[in-house]
C-alpha cells in the first residue's frame, strides 16, 4: 500500500469532513463508514456488487446521481449493512447522525473525489487499509499528546487510545502468529504442509533430553486438539491486523483437516478469534475486518446469519450505581452480589484495558439470569443499563 497516498488522503478528507459537518465525532464516524463502503465496493462485497463511488476505471459517480440521490444511496447502503455488520453500521448510530452526512459528497475536492483520485484502487483491496486510515486520522492528535508530554502534561483518559495506537508492521504480525498459533499446530501435526509457505516460521532449536521429552508430551496432547477448540486472543487488538492474519492461519488449519472454506469461515469467527481494545472505533474496525475475511472465503457469508461476537471494546462501569443493580437483580441475592463486585472491578476499566484482572465469577449464571430478566423488562432506561451490564460481563 502507498502509505504516503493514504496519509495525504486522510489529512485532506479529515479537513473537508470536519469543515462540512462541524462536528469532529460525526466527521470521524462518517469517514470510517465511507471508507469501509469504498473497500467493499472495490472488493465486490456490496449487494449486487454495486458501484457507488467509482467504477473500476476510476470514473466518479458511475450512476450519475444527483447530490441528494447520492446521499440517499449512501444511507440506504449503511442501513442495509446494519443488518450484516452492526458494530460498524449500527442503525441507531447512523440515524443519530444521518443529517450530518455532508451535503457535498460529489465534485471537485469532495471526500469522494479525494478517495478516488489520491488512493490507487488496488490499495483498497487490502482490508488492513481501514486500520491505516484510522491511525493516520489520529496522527495529529497523537503528535499533540506527545508534545504535551514533553511539557510534563499528563495524558487524559480520553486521549489514551490515540496516544497508544500503533499499527504493527506486517512482518512482525507474521512472525508472531506463525511462531505461536502456527507452531502450536505445526509441531503437533508433522504432516501439516501449511508451514512451508510461512516466511517467518522457525523450527524449534535442539533442546535438552528432559525438555524434549516434555515437549513431545505436549505435542501428543495437542495432536488431539480439534481446530474448533483453538482459542486465539489479541488483548490489544487495535483495528485487527493481527486477528486478520490469525484468520488466514486458522483457515489453513481447517482446510488441512478437510473442512470446506465456507464452513471454516463461520467456525473461525464463532470459536477461534477473540479481541479486546480500549478504543471503540478501533474495535469496530477490527470486527469489520474479521467479517470481511469471512466474506473473502465465502461469497454468501454476508447473506447468512453470521455475527462476530468475540471482539470487545473494554468499557467502564462508572455510570452504573448500586440502586440500578439492585433493581435489575429483582431480589436475586446471588446475582446482586456477583454484579456489585464485578461492577466495582470494572470501574475505570477503559483506562486499564487488558491489564485489568477480575476475580472468578459464575459468568454462566450471570449471563443466563441477565438474559432471562431482560425478557421481562419494558422500561427503556432499565433495558439500557441491563444491556451495558451484560456487555461488561462478556468483556470481563
Amino acid at each position: 500500500m502507498d502509505k504516503n497516498a493514504i496519509k495525504k488522503f486522510v489529512l485532506s478528507a479529515k479537513k473537508t469532513l470536519t469543515e462540512d459537518i462541524g462536528n469532529e465525532e460525526a466527521a470521524l464516524s462518517w469517514f470510517i463508514r465511507l471508507c469501509a463502503i469504498r473497500f467493499m465496493e472495490v472488493k465486490g462485497y456490496l449487494p449486487e456488487e454495486k458501484r457507488i463511488f467509482a467504477d473500476n476505471s476510476g470514473d466518479l459517480n458511475p450512476n450519475n446521481l444527483s447530490e441528494e440521490d447520492f446521499r440517499e444511496e449512501i444511507l440506504s447502503i449503511c442501513f442495509d449493512l446494519s443488518k450484516k455488520i452492526p458494530a460498524l453500521f449500527s442503525e441507531n448510530e447512523i440515524r443519530s447522525i444521518e443529517k450530518m452526512l455532508p451535503e457535498k459528497l460529489l465534485g471537485e475536492n469532495s471526500i469522494t473525489e479525494q478517495m478516488i483520485s489520491i488512493i490507487p484502487e488496488d490499495d483498497w483491496n487490502n482490508v488492513q487499509i481501514l486500520g491505516w486510515l484510522y491511525q493516520y486520522y489520529n496522527s495529529e492528535k497523537k503528535d499533540e499528546i506527545f508534545a504535551d508530554l514533553k511539557k510534563n502534561k499528563k495524558i487524559s483518559k480520553e486521549n489514551i487510545p490515540a496516544a497508544t495506537q500503533l499499527f504493527t508492521p506486517d512482518w512482525i504480525v507474521r512472525y508472531m502468529t506463525e511462531n505461536s498459533l502456527g507452531r502450536l499446530w505445526a509441531e503437533s501435526h508433522p504432516d501439516f504442509a501449511g508451514k512451508n509457505n510461512w516466511d517467518y516460521y522457525f523450527e524449534e532449536d535442539k533442546q535438552s533430553a528432559d525438555t524434549e521429552k516434555k515437549l513431545e508430551e505436549i505435542r501428543v496432547s495437542d495432536n488431539m486438539l480439534k481446530p474448533e477448540e483453538i482459542k486465539c486472543i489479541d488483548p490489544c487488538c487495535g483495528s485487527g491486523n493481527i486477528l486478520v492474519y490469525m484468520f488466514d492461519i486458522l483457515m489453513q488449519i481447517y482446510i488441512s483437516e478437510g473442512y470446506r472454506s465456507e464452513d471454516a469461515a463461520k467456525l473461525i469467527i464463532k470459536n477461534n478469534i477473540y479481541g479486546l481494545d480500549i478504543d471503540e472505533n478501533a474495535s469496530k474496525i477490527a470486527e469489520f475486518s474479521i467479517m470481511m475475511k469471512g466474506r473473502q472465503y465465502d461469497e454468501n457469508f454476508l447473506s447468512d446469519d453470521v455475527s462476530c461476537d468475540n471482539i470487545f471494546c473494554v468499557k467502564n462501569s462508572n455510570d452504573i450505581d448500586e440502586e440500578s443493580i439492585k433493581e435489575i437483580c429483582e431480589s436475586d441475592e446471588k446475582l446482586e452480589k456477583e454484579l456489585l463486585y464485578l461492577m466495582s472491578e470494572m470501574k475505570d476499566a477503559d483506562e486499564y484495558g487488558s491489564l485489568l484482572e477480575t476475580a472468578e465469577h459464575d459468568f454462566g449464571y450471570i449471563k443466563e439470569r441477565l438474559d432471562n430478566i431482560g425478557e421481562n423488562i419494558d422500561d427503556e432506561n432499565t433495558k439500557k443499563i441491563l444491556s451495558k451490564v451484560r456487555y461488561l460481563a462478556d468483556t470481563a
